[in-house]
């Protein structure tokens, strides 16, 4: 009781402070969610760009909803939202436990061994971000109603069944590809050992335990097809955009690699890698050595544990352990076969195994614990189980930032000097701009860019549309690149849009370019309806094929000569949606042979489409506009000046908007 003690001690100091040294957009944007949600009154914002289908139906937003009328949408918010999700995880820790044990003492062992975080991978996904603690608290109590449903009495039956339906109907709700892998079809193999061991119990007769196992595995199926036509219906009204889950087959040396790389990701997910470089003769040093030991013997336990599991007369233990065994199998066979983890980085990668490493941890505790087990397999599964309890105190833990106090938080100094003059609302690349939103409690809210074509545009995943309309902000706003990033931008393409920076403030190697407006509507690509025209200035880094480019008056041209053949202006690769839309050209066309000048386009997927187009037949200064529409999502489009060389011809701008 002591060590779970100190160890949800520890978990608080780790969620309420700790973690903002690690804390970061992906997990901001709970927060960004759930402040979209409120704002527009809508539990799906139509806006609001999804990723990977996955519509977040439970998930940590859910926790923040209800304070944003009392309280500013900052960290605090999170760390409220982490511990009641930390209160989830550790009481569908104790429930499941219940399927195998009625023991308080195992049950209570597993409490603290999950309570103490295990490694940073676990402390992160779990507790911090709570990306897979949401999944392993939602796979436990559908574990535990399952469970509860085969084995109840009664009209308790009733509950347990209604329960199970309704769960899996939010889990294929919230994303059915996600439900499929991660619960159900470890809940099917599950079930159908059970049905199976109690057909075999009956000489193959149907009895009541297997007719329940049928049962439960129709209230799987009926609450699965209501969750997946309830996900496509509310799909059809809100952005996606593919992540993921666009999964490829790897070739068999990237197999090779990755089977390399998820031994790593799961020594590193139990907390078992040493840092590198240290000592191996400290204290520190050889602490970290003997937890390597420690989680490689836990590497040969946990398939052993399971084996014996499937043996045991312990019904619960089986099934389980069928549940572990059928996750871990899907998990570790996508991870090795397909393109879904990232392998340059296996150990963050990693994460999409915890759910399952967690659930294969209370087989192994079981099978230490129980009697019929061999001395060896017990006192070394005991060392093992004791290491992983006191996981919390290990030196790289982050648990164990509680013991060096309070961390500094710089980007609190970024998010100030902001403030102190007089910013509130700009434009980051992805990992600083939600991240410092949050931290300022929406008092400065930095939008996500990407940088393409060394222009800033929206980053829409995980964003919202609104963020990047003109009319979301009125006034100055800034461009807050690192010094690498400002190396990327095409400095006076960008000017010939915005103007050069009023101002610019340094913060270590960040660069914080301030305009006197509002850089949406006024950029390329930002618009992807064109309700602020878009009108394209020519700069010496339009992209052009042939000609040189002119400043007039303040503005600029381009102009190819008679005998220049080629593309005087393509690009710039916007995004648009479904619509009518027009470009109006300015342009200017020499003496030379009629008919042949050249042609203006509209055209996508590098040429393969053309929405418009027109002959340049005609001398002198003139404005064609082509009316075009696109019946899809287009991500490419390019408006093109084409000259034969029979002529000079002259680009003075072109103007885009919807049609008229």
């Amino acid at each position: 009781m002591l060590l779970l003690a100190v160890n949800l001690c520890l978990l608080v100091y780790y969620i309420a402070y700790g973690y903002q040294g690690y804390f970061h957009s992906d997990a901001a944007a709970k927060n960004l969610l759930a402040q979209e949600i409120y704002e527009t009154g809508n539990y799906f914002p139509r806006d609001w760009n999804y990723v990977n289908a996955d519509l977040m139906l439970v998930f940590g937003h859910l926790f923040i909803l209800p304070l944003l009328p009392f309280f500013e949408n900052g960290y605090a918010l999170h760390a409220a939202s982490g511990l009641v999700s930390t209160g989830l995880i550790l009481l569908s820790t104790w429930l499941v436990s219940g399927v195998i044990s009625r023991s308080p003492w195992t049950r209570l062992l597993f409490v603290v061994i999950v309570a103490s975080g295990i490694s940073e991978i676990v402390a992160e996904n779990l507790f911090g971000q709570v990306s897979y603690g949401n999944v392993f608290f939602m796979t436990c109590f559908t574990v535990t109603f399952a469970w509860r449903f085969l084995t109840a009495q009664g009209h308790y039956r009733l509950v347990w069944g209604a329960l199970l339906a309704v769960f899996m109907l939010l889990l294929f709700w919230a994303n059915p590809q996600r439900a499929m892998a991660s619960y159900a079809l470890p809940l099917v193999v599950a079930i159908a050992v059970y049905t199976a061991v109690s057909l075999g119990r009956a000489h193959l007769h149907w009895n009541a335990q297997a007719k329940r196992g049928v049962v439960a595995l129709a209230l799987l199926v009926v609450g699965a097809a209501l969750g997946i036509g309830l996900h496509y219906w509310v799909l059809a009204g809100v952005n996606n955009t593919p992540g993921a889950g666009a999964a490829r087959w790897l070739p068999f040396d990237g197999m090779l690699r990755n089977l390399i790389g998820t031994l790593q990701g799961l020594l590193a997910v139990l907390g078992g890698i040493p840092l590198a470089s240290r000592d191996v003769v400290t204290v520190q040093g050889m602490v970290e050595g003997l937890r390597l030991l420690a989680m490689c013997s836990l590497l040969v336990l946990a398939p052993v544990a399971l084996a014996r599991a499937f043996k045991s007369s312990n019904d619960g233990m089986r099934f389980l352990a069928a549940f572990t065994t059928a996750s871990l199998a899907l998990f570790l066979f996508l991870h090795v076969t397909t393109t879904i983890p990232d392998m340059s980085d296996p150990v963050t990668t990693a994460r999409y195994l915890v759910p399952s490493v967690l659930l294969a941890l209370l087989v192994v505790v079981m099978t230490v614990l129980d009697a019929t087990s061999g001395m060896v397999y017990r006192v070394l599964g005991g060392a093992v189980l004791a290491v992983l309890a006191t996981s919390a105190f290990s030196p790289s833990h982050p648990f164990s930032l509680a013991f060096a106090g309070r961390p500094q938080e710089p980007r609190q100094e970024l998010v100030h000097l902001l403030q102190s003059n007089g910013l509130e609302y700009g434009y980051g690349t992805y990992w600083n701009a939600g991240v410092l939103t949050v931290l300022s409690g929406q008092r400065v809210r930095v939008r996500q860019v990407a940088l393409e074509q060394g222009m800033p545009i929206p980053m829409r995943h995980l964003s919202s549309n609104r963020w990047y309309q003109p009319d979301a902000w009125r006034g100055e706003t800034f461009l807050l690149l690192r010094d690498s990033e400002a190396k990327a931008v095409k400095w006076d393409l960008l000017a010939a849009y915005v103007g050069k920076p009023v101002k610019t403030l340094r913060f270590q190697d960040f660069g914080i370019y301030v305009f006197p407006r509002n850089l949406a509507g006024v950029l390329p690509s930002w618009s992807d309806d064109l309700s602020s025209p878009l009108s394209m200035r020519i700069t010496e880094s339009s992209f052009h094929q042939i000609g040189t480019f002119n400043a007039e008056d303040g503005r600029g041209t381009l102009v190819s000569e008679k005998g220049q053949s080629g593309y005087l202006h393509f690009g710039p690769y916007l995004k648009l949606k479904p619509g009518a839309y027009q470009a109006t050209f300015d342009l200017e066309v020499g003496e030379g042979a009629p008919a042949a000048f050249g042609s203006v386009d509209i055209s996508s997927r590098g040429s393969a489409d053309t929405h418009a187009s027109y002959p340049l037949s005609e001398m002198g200064r003139q404005r064609l506009t082509l009316k075009f529409t696109l019946d899809h999502y287009v991500n490419d489009l390019e408006v093109r000046v084409f000259s034969t060389g029979s002529g000079r011809i002259k680009l003075h701008g072109i103007e885009m908007r919807p049609a008229e």
